[in-house]
């Protein structure tokens, strides 16, 4: 009879490392992830919008000016 309570322990631990562990790693490590993905897709936007930008004032320096056309 003292065997049920001692396996019952050892089973409360085994589901508490085993399936516990791994959770509260992933959502630590998911907190730990989330303001270098703020800061990636930052530079992405600030590359996208300088590159839109640069392609915008190149296409305006190669337009035909009007008192050229005559």
């Amino acid at each position: 009879m003292r065997e049920v309570p001692a396996a019952l322990g050892i089973g409360a631990i085994a589901i508490a490392c085993c399936a516990l562990g791994p959770i509260v790693v992933g959502a630590l490590a998911g907190a730990a992830l989330a303001p270098l993905l703020g800061v990636v897709a930052a530079l992405l936007l600030a590359l996208v919008i300088g590159a839109a930008l640069a392609w915008q004032r190149r296409r305006r320096s190669c337009a035909v000016r009007p008192e050229a056309r005559r």
